[in-house]
């Protein structure tokens, strides 16, 4: 692995980082995370510490026996550094070490509206998000799939309100997945990926090979039915609700009773499209669908916004984390819908 710092457009500001190799750190991608790819526990010699740029960006490249590079992520700096007094170097000489946690450009997004912000009647939804995203600036691009959902009713999110709170709220009710970044640090916001058996999947994992694996799900508190509504001015609220069917441990049918949870859809115009919202905000709760955790050897040709095949069944890989150190094992986190 080889850890290069660059500018905001990918361009190499330096020479690559000298890490500390006797303590690695780890890089993990979660879909629902605050920062969904974050990179922490990084330790640095002294002389590197002391030229570091707390607004900097970092790009992780993993390097194959045939030299061959792969990029990892394009990551900021969050958080300020520690200190740590006495420890042992990587080139064996006592000094100083800092711990750094870095995140991908999420961070950004925590941003709140500088003034109030409002979209028309019939207005794509999808291209409110795009608006709303680009009141940052983004040197790499960003790109939002186009989804058919409308409003109903001008809708205005106030100044003040967290942009990240608003894009989500806005891609739940359109069906898409939370803002992430790809390896390269391009801004994404894509549709959920179809798990349809039938369909070939981007990634297959054959073999695992640390503590085996778990298929598990939260079934004491996790609901089992979502309702998404839209109060309009004109018409009154609009409501669409999703419920788990009946194949899930913890539905309605198999425990006899209704644990809901409220969302919201601004500007829905159609009960369909309150069931759209209803349907992806149950993608994102623990019990609303079948988890598998392993770890396997890593292997980073898949990443994320796809569909990955395990024990003959496609899943959505919802995280993975890995220790940057050569052979460190990869642990993964899969989900999938419960079948109707």
């Amino acid at each position: 692995f080889r850890f290069e710092p660059v500018a905001a457009n990918n361009d190499p500001t330096g020479e690559d980082l000298f890490v500390d190799r006797d303590a690695p750190p780890t890089l993990s991608w979660d879909l629902w995370a605050n920062y969904p790819r974050s990179l922490s526990g990084m330790r640095v010699d002294g002389d590197t510490a002391e030229n570091l740029d707390i607004n900097g960006r970092l790009r992780v490249w993993a390097v194959s026996v045939d030299g061959t590079e792969t990029s990892l992520g394009h990551m900021l700096y969050t958080a300020a550094p520690t200190l740590v007094l006495g420890e042992e170097s990587f080139d064996g000489q006592r000094g100083i070490f800092r711990v750094c946690a870095l995140a991908d450009q999420s961070v950004l997004l925590t941003a709140p509206l500088a003034e109030a912000v409002s979209f028309p009647a019939n207005a794509r939804v999808s291209d409110a998000i795009s608006d709303l995203v680009n009141l940052l600036e983004w040197p790499l691009g960003f790109h939002i799939t186009s989804t058919p959902q409308r409003f109903n009713e001008p809708i205005t999110f106030r100044a003040g309100q967290g942009i990240a709170q608003a894009v989500d709220t806005l891609c739940a009710q359109a069906g898409l997945l939370p803002p992430q970044w790809d390896r390269d640090g391009v801004g994404i916001i894509t549709l959920a990926p179809t798990l349809d058996d039938g369909l070939p999947a981007d990634h297959t994992y054959e073999s695992v090979t640390w503590d085996g694996w778990t298929d598990e799900d939260d079934l004491l508190e996790a609901p089992n039915t979502w309702i998404a509504t839209s109060n309009t001015p004109s018409s009154g609220a609009v409501t669409g609700s999703y419920t788990l069917p009946a194949s899930a441990p913890n539905s309605v049918a198999r425990t006899g009773r209704t644990i809901a949870v409220q969302v919201e859809a601004p500007g829905a115009s159609t009960t369909s499209a309150c069931v759209i919202a209803a349907r992806t905000a149950s993608l994102s709760w623990p019990g609303a669908t079948r988890t598998v955790t392993f770890a396997a050897d890593a292997d980073f040709a898949h990443d994320i916004s796809g569909t990955v095949r395990f024990q003959n069944l496609n899943w959505r890989e919802e995280s993975w984390s890995v220790s940057m150190e050569a052979g460190g094992p990869m642990s993964h986190t899969l989900v999938r819908n419960y079948e109707s």
